[in-house]
């Protein structure tokens, strides 16, 4: 018999995600939760960084 997972996205503020978490615990008992933390980049990042010539100099 296969195992279920439950996978659940989850932040950084546990507060907000606990209501997620003890609804799977409590709708699926049997199962694995599985918790996948989401980070989201900052916005004042500069991206153009990451496309510089010299960055994939060797591709």
């Amino acid at each position: 018999m296969d195992e279920e997972e439950v996978h659940i996205a989850i932040g950084k503020n546990f507060r907000k995600e606990k209501a997620n978490i003890l609804w799977a615990a409590a709708n699926f008992p049997r199962a694995t939760i599985v918790l996948i933390h989401v980070h989201w980049p900052s916005k004042w990042m500069p991206f153009s960084k990451f496309f510089q010539p010299s960055i994939f100099h060797a591709l």
